[in-house]
């Protein structure tokens, strides 16, 4: 032993004992995190080269031409140097972990099934008006193959089920790092969500970076991605580019609405040099900034001036933010990236209490009330950025926006919003549950027998055999013959309201036969139940005489959430041109009818004007507008009194002026000039 180190121990003190021992285990403490840490860091702005030896999901490293390799495992690979565990807990991940904070309503999954005519809101996260997917039937399977092609990974922090043979036919889902952080665009949404879809969860990652070849049963690596020492290149990104963030947040305006695709501009930020996590940024955890006002971040740091009030204005107001002491100066100063601050000149202080920033700002201008609010397709709705020849304008599910609509703290923002279709059970509480989609209406052979539909109710219902006699009422008796591609716009939609009204009749024909089968099934399992069909903001059931019936419920309410983007120029803002953007008669904002969406044909759907739904008072609005839009001609009619009384008074003040005058001109008590 070292004599540095060497004592007797019969000739020390017990506490001289105690302090070595302290002494040695810190060292030996400190040696272990020094040496022994796993994480490492070059703690420099420049980028690393990631050139490294990839890795299965059991440790093993992959030669690329053993036919013995295993899948390649971006958990198991990333973990010889990133904290994969914490990674894996980030908001895009976290829906069912021990931290999940539910946050502000977003954008839900949505479960589609076009032959039963299903769009069921899910969310783990508890949003009101949406569904938990482990509470109607729902598999964790069957989940992750519905929507892991729009899953960065790590379905929902591997919380969807503590079962490992769930995912013994798949593989789980493990987190694909380069789907957000590959500098090149070189990761495939396509081939990820094929591979998901298809099954083959744990190959997912490598196929879709183009490491594994997709399509097979087997491992099978393209050589030519590794080098000589059996390394591979990974081009990555710190900072996520914006064409990552837009896989998953795309958004598609249809027909006619908002104009031509090739018209619009991006987001006034991006356009400008900024980037998506410019704003919505995170640490190592993954905590993703969402930037809404208010927002408190699990991690306690300040993210006051990453909203657009603490970016732009430079304030957050107290209890609206979880703000360290040391961090005040940014949120009095805000001005991030250079951000001008808004000067809002002639616009009431009470409209920045009642409407976010994006009730301006945001999205498309809203169109005059006789155009209504325009249909959307949305990426994790529909599968924007994947391929595909026949993603339709009417396909399901359907959504509109953005509206105006009344939210949290009485605050108005422009949303987007699709109504629930699902078939459920009314029990005696009063209260409607989903039955399972995932395994739809006890067995879907029987009840094909009387629902008769083979893949899309509606595009199926729709199919109708017109007779001379439609024809005549839709063309009129000089017309009824001509071809259909001969048709006129005006005829073309005269022919389809007779299909749809005829579809519709057909639609409550088969469904009264549907709930007919039902109702005896479900009353063996539960006695106080009512089978139920949901669509469009309609319920449908059976009466005691077994007759259809429609009533209202609350379930069959539309649900609706926030969004933010595109953000255009100040001036483009609704108010920059004065308070008729808004306040007007034919104001698309407030007086548009909002129209439902379902999957069942409806010639007479659903509609609520927007002022209706927002609580607002029509009589009350009418009269606004019409000051709004009177108020020139006011100002004008005031200028002019003004300009006359002004006259007035400055003749009378001349004529005054003039009399004084003349007495002055005279010496008192004589008659002579002076």
């Amino acid at each position: 032993m070292n004599t540095y180190f060497s004592f007797d121990l019969c000739r020390c003190r017990r506490s001289d004992v105690i302090g070595w021992t302290v002494l040695l285990v810190v060292m030996f403490a400190g040696g272990g995190m020094l040496y022994g840490q796993n994480y490492k860091r070059t703690h420099s702005r420049a980028q690393y080269v990631h050139k490294i030896e990839i890795y299965a999901a059991n440790g093993d490293k992959i030669d690329p031409k053993s036919p013995m390799a295993g899948a390649y495992s971006p958990m198991t690979t990333c973990a010889k140097c990133h904290d994969v565990e914490k990674i894996s807990h980030g908001f895009h991940f976290n829906a069912l972990g021990p931290d999940t904070k539910a946050g502000r309503k977003g954008e839900p999954w949505i479960w589609v099934n076009k032959q039963y005519g299903i769009q069921l809101p899910l969310s783990y996260r508890g949003w009101e008006g949406t569904y938990d997917p482990r509470k109607v039937g729902i598999s964790p399977v069957g989940f992750v193959r519905q929507f892991g092609r729009h899953m960065p990974g790590a379905p929902l922090a591997g919380k969807l089920t503590e079962n490992e043979s769930d995912w013994a036919g798949t593989g789980k889902l493990e987190a694909s790092c380069m789907s957000c952080h590959t500098a090149d665009k070189s990761w495939s949404l396509d081939k990820w969500s094929r591979e998901i879809s298809g099954g083959k969860f744990s190959h997912a990652p490598g196929v879709a970076m183009g490491l594994m070849k997709g399509d097979s049963d087997s491992v099978k690596y393209d050589l030519k991605k590794f080098d000589d020492e059996g390394k591979v290149f990974f081009n990555v990104t710190r900072k996520p580019l914006n064409n990552s963030c837009y896989q998953c947040h795309s958004t598609r305006r249809l027909g006619d609405f908002g104009g031509a695709k090739w018209t619009h501009d991006e987001d006034v930020h991006v356009k400008a040099g900024m980037s998506c996590v410019d704003c919505h940024r995170n640490g190592i955890e993954h905590h993703t900034v969402r930037g809404y006002r208010g927002e408190i971040h699990p991690t306690g740091a300040s993210i006051g001036t990453l909203s657009c009030v603490g970016c732009h204005e430079g304030g957050v107001e107290k209890g609206e933010g979880k703000v360290r002491a040391d961090e005040t100066w940014m949120l009095k100063d805000g001005g991030r990236f250079g951000a001008p601050k808004p000067i809002h000149k002639h616009i009431p202080e009470f409209h920045f209490k009642r409407l976010s920033c994006t009730a301006c700002h945001s999205g498309v201008l809203p169109e005059d009330k006789r155009i209504g609010v325009g249909r959307v397709q949305t990426s994790l709705g529909h599968g924007l950025g994947t391929a595909d020849q026949l993603r339709m304008e009417d396909i399901l599910p359907g959504m509109v926006g953005p509206v105006l609509l009344k939210g949290e703290g009485g605050v108005y923002r422009p949303s987007r919003v699709m109504w629930p279709a699902f078939w459920g059970l009314l029990r005696k509480d009063g209260k409607i549950t989903p039955l399972p989609p995932d395994s739809q209406l006890i067995s879907r052979r029987n009840l094909r027998k009387t629902w008769k539909v083979r893949r899309d109710m509606r595009k199926e219902l729709l199919k109708v055999d017109l007779s001379e006699e439609d024809l005549k009422k839709a063309l009129g008796a000089e017309r009824y013959e001509v071809e259909e591609d001969k048709y006129t716009v005006d005829e073309a939609k005269a022919v389809n309201a007779v299909k749809l009204k005829l579809a519709h009749e057909e639609f409550k024909d088969r469904l009264k036969k549907a709930l007919g089968f039902l109702d005896p099934k479900y009353k063996t399992v539960h006695e106080d139940a009512v089978t139920v069909y949901v669509s469009g903001g309609r319920v449908w059931r059976l009466d005691d005489e077994g007759e259809l019936e429609e009533f209202e419920h609350e379930a069959a309410k539309p649900y609706s959430w926030p969004i933010a983007h595109d953000v255009r120029p100040a001036r483009l803002a609704l108010g920059a041109r004065g308070c008729a953007d808004c306040h007007h008669e034919n104001s698309g904002l407030f007086y548009t009818n909002l129209t439902a969406l379902g999957p069942a044909p409806d010639p007479d759907p659903r509609s609520v004007k927007l002022t209706e739904l927002n609580g607002l008072d029509d009589e009350l609005m009418a009269a606004w507008d019409m000051a709004f839009e009177t108020h020139n001609l006011f100002k004008y009619v005031l200028f002019g009194l003004t300009a006359l009384l002004g006259s007035v008074v400055f003749l009378y003040f001349l004529k005054a002026i003039a009399g004084l005058s003349k007495r002055r001109m005279f010496h008192p008590g004589s008659t002579e000039r002076i």
